[in-house]
């Protein structure tokens, strides 16, 4: 459980700085889609995209991660190991694909079903 926790805390606090990168190209990052982030994730996407991948993916854990504990929030996915953030770009990859019909949500839904979906947690 603690290794996701440290894997999602670390993935917020690139997001902004990943979405600053994007602002300063000229480009719109703050309403970004489940579907924009499996773009800027996907096998063959240009370096700025992949960054801004890594940085959203960095970013979303680490604000997962400061919102857990106990008097936060219970954990919404348990993976028994440390999940790189390579490891969750596949995962949530793999998830986009079979999950078109939901590309238009915001992206941090999307990564965080995608999570939930590969670890659930025990009931």
């Amino acid at each position: 459980m603690a290794p996701l926790h440290s894997f999602l805390a670390a993935t917020l606090l690139t997001v902004g700085v990943a979405s600053v990168g994007h602002a300063q190209q000229g480009e719109r990052a703050s309403t970004t889609s489940s579907g924009d982030l499996a773009r800027s994730c996907a096998p063959g996407a240009d370096a700025a995209d992949l960054r801004f991948c890594d940085g959203f993916i960095s970013g979303a854990g680490q604000f997962y991660e400061a919102v857990l504990g106990p008097k936060g929030i219970r954990p919404i996915a348990c993976p028994e190991h440390l999940v790189s953030q390579q490891e969750m770009a596949d995962v949530f990859l793999a998830w986009a694909r079979d999950h078109g019909d939901l590309m238009q949500e915001k992206a941090v839904q999307g990564l965080m079903r995608a999570a939930v979906a590969k670890w659930p947690c025990p009931r």
